[in-house]
């Protein structure tokens, strides 16, 4: 099989520059900050459709110290804002009308039409298409796993016994399944959409960062697929590979630490197959490096630093 990319540059005004783009959803939404100076002024949102060589942010969304972590096909997204010294959970929307519910019991500080803060969670991780999300908000001094239902229903997440210092929500699927870690011991914790928790275990492959909708787990170094449990395989030319998102395929992206290069990483897609490719291998002439993939949809589109990349069959 033999995949190709093709590349679509995603760029901004001439004053503000996008260094990553950190969510994408399955219907082309992609999100990314956007600094002057070093920074971070807010986030920068690409639209479909995508021009073939260079496309401009459809939109600037101004918010100071936001990072954002996941999108859904609506346009929400949630994440979180550093300010102060401080730490909180943030909601958002590409259109202010799609806004998700904040907790019923929750007061809002709203930072501009289309970005609101909640005033107790202190991150929102993760997002499904239910406009259901999860985090952590500080309890006792010690975080706490939470979800929110698109209700507007808010539940502290059922902790394990060896939680003494806290846990928190990291991913939630379009079932409701919901994962995180404990921060005493490299773990994996699910928990059903009521809270419940059904599963803890210890996990040599690093925290968890996402459950997709057929339950694979995936963590920064590898991935649980129900009972089994395996390393992400090397790509060619690297030496490991770190993990950052999985799409419901299968398919999961991240980079390599290269055999031959120092100082600069290389971006690898991962197979259901168990094949890695490096996917500066896959894109035909173009003059660029593609270090980190980033995010995955369902589509097959990949976003890799400042780029979008389209698959365009395999042979």
């Amino acid at each position: 099989m033999n995949l190709r990319y093709r590349l679509h540059r995603l760029t901004g005004q001439l004053e503000r520059r996008c260094y990553a783009v950190s969510a994408l959803s399955n219907s082309g939404i992609a999100l990314g900050p956007f600094n002057t100076g070093g920074d971070d002024l807010g986030v920068a949102v690409w639209e479909m459709p995508y021009e073939r060589r260079s496309s401009s942010p459809s939109q600037f969304l101004v918010a100071p110290g936001v990072s954002i972590f996941a999108v859904n096909d609506a346009g929400q997204f949630v994440g979180h804002q550093l300010k102060g010294g401080g730490e909180k959970a943030i909601l958002g929307a590409v259109r202010a009308s799609a806004m998700p519910l904040p907790p019923t019991s929750e007061k809002t500080s709203p930072i501009s039409s289309n970005i609101h803060a909640l005033r107790r969670a202190s991150a929102a991780y993760g997002l499904n298409t239910c406009g259901d999300y999860v985090g952590f908000r500080k309890k006792k001094d010690a975080p706490v796993a939470y979800i929110c239902c698109g209700t507007g229903e808010f539940t502290d997440l059922d902790g394990p016994d060896e939680a003494s210092n806290g846990y928190y929500a990291a991913a939630i699927n379009d079932h409701g399944e919901i994962v995180g870690t404990a921060l005493d011991r490299p773990s994996v914790l699910v928990w059903t959409r009521t809270g419940k928790l059904v599963s803890s275990k210890a996990v040599d492959f690093g925290p968890p960062l996402k459950i997709n909708n057929a339950g694979q787990i995936l963590c920064s170094y590898g991935i649980i697929d129900g009972e089994t449990e395996f390393w992400v395989p090397a790509a060619p030319r690297c030496t490991d590979f770190t993990a950052t998102d999985i799409n419901n395929l299968g398919h999961a992206v991240g980079s390599g630490r290269p055999l031959d290069r120092h100082g600069q990483t290389e971006a690898c897609l991962w197979g259901p197959n168990s094949t890695c490719w490096n996917l500066n291998d896959l894109i035909d002439n173009e003059p660029v490096h593609l270090r980190r993939a980033t995010a995955i949809n369902d589509a097959g589109w990949i976003a890799a630093d400042s780029y979008l990349l389209e698959s365009i069959g395999e042979s």
